[in-house]
């Protein structure tokens, strides 16, 4: 369903208001609470959201002890790439913490390929970014422990930061 309304959104770019982000967005949330009804899976993203809550001070206290900004932009964007293994070993991180990967990954330069190093770079170009959106679709370790660490560095460097979080 959301394939047909993404091709008839190509055909008439307004046929269902003004093309933005918030509107995809909002269209395929209706999409899913068509099909689906309830998540399927909030039960197993409460807990791994518990879990993350709790060692989140631990991964914000390393990022504390990170003094130079570089440094600590190439950590975060790193981190938010490797958000992703999280979520796909979802069942594995149930008993097994995240942190030790996550600490090992800021303090390795060897990890920071071109593209995070680029990335980084940028956020800390001038000028600065006058906004940034984030948007997540997911729970768990990755966005707590890998997008949250990020927002709060660019809120750090005073960009204003809004996560957009939805089932």
């Amino acid at each position: 369903m959301y394939g047909d309304i993404l091709g008839r959104i190509r055909l008439q770019p307004g046929a269902y208001g003004t093309l933005s982000v918030p509107l995809l967005l909002r269209l395929q949330e209706q999409c899913m609470q068509e099909f689906i009804s309830h998540d399927a899976v909030v039960e197993l993203k409460t807990r791994l959201n518990d879990r993350a809550l709790e060692v989140l001070p631990l991964v914000l206290s390393a990022y504390d002890k990170i003094s130079d900004r570089t440094v600590e932009a190439r950590a975060a964007v790193s981190n938010l790439l490797l958000g992703d293994r999280f979520e796909w070993n979802s069942r594995y991180y149930e008993q097994e913490s995240p942190v030790p990967l996550l600490l090992a990954n800021m303090k390795d330069d060897a990890v920071h390929g071109a593209a995070v190093v680029a990335v980084a770079e940028r956020l800390l170009a001038e000028p600065r970014y006058k906004k940034v959106m984030i948007f997540v679709n997911n729970a768990g370790f990755d966005v707590v422990l890998c997008t949250l660490p990020l927002a709060r560095f660019l809120i750090k460097l005073y960009v204003p930061c809004r996560c957009f979080l939805w089932p």
